[in-house]
């Protein structure tokens, strides 16, 4: 079941609410009755506003908890939440550019086993433009991504139990528009560096 709401603040703010859950039956055993059932709970909001004619701003989030029964075992638990927030500035018609930031927080916890916390941090700045008929986007994004990892049980070990990797990427593309809304090429290429693989090019 699930619930959603929203409206208008002023001429130029719109937002929307919802909150969802779900509840699921484990398999029925015979003597023990139902068992492995799961719970869930989400919910999150978004907002939409134009401070400005060439101004937008975005802001949404989302969170997230519940537990999954084990046959003969403790529940899995989980939950997290996550917020995104997004500035864009029209220049003209076929030009913008556009700043968003990410925060995404997940934990879980699987009993005499491990539990694990992430949090990952990202933000990109993006730019769009014409030339002539070249339609082009360049750019770039960071990403940071930490976890801790509590090792419970005998049978398994993250080892290192703690880790932080990083991403760092740019990019650029240009669709040419040969015959104007009936034939165009798009060329493009991506250059990261991640702390697994080192610097690769796309």
């Amino acid at each position: 079941g699930g619930v959603r709401y929203g409206g208008k603040v002023g001429d130029d703010t719109y937002y929307r609410v919802y909150v969802m859950g779900q509840a699921r039956d484990g398999l029925p055993l015979e003597g023990d009755g139902a068992e492995e059932d799961s719970h869930i709970t989400q919910g999150g909001f978004r907002i939409d506003s134009k401070i400005h004619p060439e101004d937008t701003i975005t802001l949404q989030g989302d969170f997230y908890g519940g537990n999954f029964e084990q046959l003969n075992s403790g529940d899995i638990d989980v939950d997290g939440e996550n917020v995104i927030g997004r500035w864009t500035h029209e220049f003209e018609k076929d030009s913008s550019i556009m700043l968003q930031a990410y925060y995404d927080r997940t934990h879980r916890l699987i009993p005499n086993v491990f539990e694990e916390e992430r949090n990952t941090f990202d933000i990109e700045l993006q730019h769009q433009l014409r030339y002539g008929e070249h339609y082009i986007v360049y750019g770039g994004n960071y990403r940071l991504s930490h976890d801790d990892i509590g090792n419970l049980g005998p049978s398994l070990a993250f080892i290192p139990d703690s880790d932080t990797e990083h991403l760092v990427s740019a990019y650029v593309q240009d669709e040419w528009h040969i015959v104007p809304d009936t034939f165009f090429i798009t060329a493009g290429s991506k250059f990261e560096y991640n702390t697994f693989s080192g610097f690769e090019i796309g």
